[in-house]
């Protein structure tokens, strides 16, 4: 069977299924701790506003790798390797666009700061300070198609983006941030990076079908909107320990 068919490969990549990633589309989706909901006056009044602050303004995402440890056997001839353990390596990273009312400095100095204080020679309760944080990679040219009607009365029908990937983190907490830096040069947008430390992640693909074909499937503002763009994020395969 030949593999280098102009044709085979403009079938395979315009069918949807096997159409290229994009780089720009994704969402971090993070539960801010118990600490933060409890002791920090701005963040508990409008803990909506924190939330979306740290999924619209995540500039930059960078997910760790992931690495097999081996070691090596010989007992006649040629050495082998074996596997014995996984290196999840890396921290997960992420550059968040500051803004005016600096709510990005106030959730990660604040977060640290109840952690492990800088004053005392003592940290919080582990389950206090971690949470889970979900990146999710969103898609374009799906086969789900929102049908609805206009002011006028006319049936308007818009194709939405979904879901594709997710990459969900355990255990995971603010470990390093960056410092600020002012200067009279050119004016640039300000950003903060955040390293987070994590137990472990996992990886799921999210895909039922409906990334290729002919049949497209209608949903309206009575449809199960989240589960037609599967936006759930509680991804039962990736939440298995051991996966």
């Amino acid at each position: 069977m030949s593999t280098n068919s102009f044709d085979k490969f403009r079938q395979l990549i315009g069918g949807g299924r096997k159409e290229p990633s994009k780089s720009n589309l994704y969402t971090v989706d993070m539960a801010l701790p118990f600490v933060l909901r409890k002791k920090v006056d701005t963040i508990r009044t409008d803990y909506r506003e924190a939330v979306e602050s740290l999924s619209y303004l995540a500039d930059q995402v960078v997910v760790p790798g992931k690495a097999i440890m081996t070691g090596t056997q010989r007992d006649v001839g040629v050495a082998r390797n074996f596997a014995y353990s996984v290196n999840q390596y890396g921290p997960l990273s992420i550059d968040f666009l500051v803004t005016k009312d600096q709510i990005h400095n106030t959730i990660f100095q604040n977060w640290m700061s109840y952690t492990a204080h800088d004053g005392e020679n003592r940290a919080t309760f582990y389950d206090e300070y971690v949470t889970s944080i979900n990146i999710l990679k969103w898609e374009t040219g799906s086969n789900v198609v929102y049908e609805g009607l206009t002011k006028e009365g006319k049936v308007a029908r818009s194709r939405l983006n979904r879901v594709s990937a997710v990459w969900q983190f355990y255990g995971a907490f603010p470990k390093d941030i960056s410092g600020m830096t002012w200067n009279n040069e050119q004016t640039q947008l300000q950003k903060l990076t955040v390293q987070f430390a994590y137990e472990r992640f996992r990886f799921d693909t999210v895909d039922d079908g409906k990334w290729g074909g002919n049949t497209d499937s209608y949903i309206n503002e009575f449809t199960d909107l989240g589960s037609a763009l599967s936006t759930d994020t509680s991804q039962k395969q990736v939440a298995k320990v051991g996966y």
